[in-house]
């Protein structure tokens, strides 16, 4: 069982995770 504060702090850090992938992805694609 979660709290909602636990709930929180996953997603945001599943969403920076994300955030630094794509950028990381776009970086690779322009560099090809």
């Amino acid at each position: 069982m979660f709290t909602e504060e636990t709930k929180r702090k996953i997603f945001s850090q599943v969403i920076s995770f994300i955030a630094i992938a794509f950028s990381v992805f776009q970086l690779l694609t322009v560099y090809r």
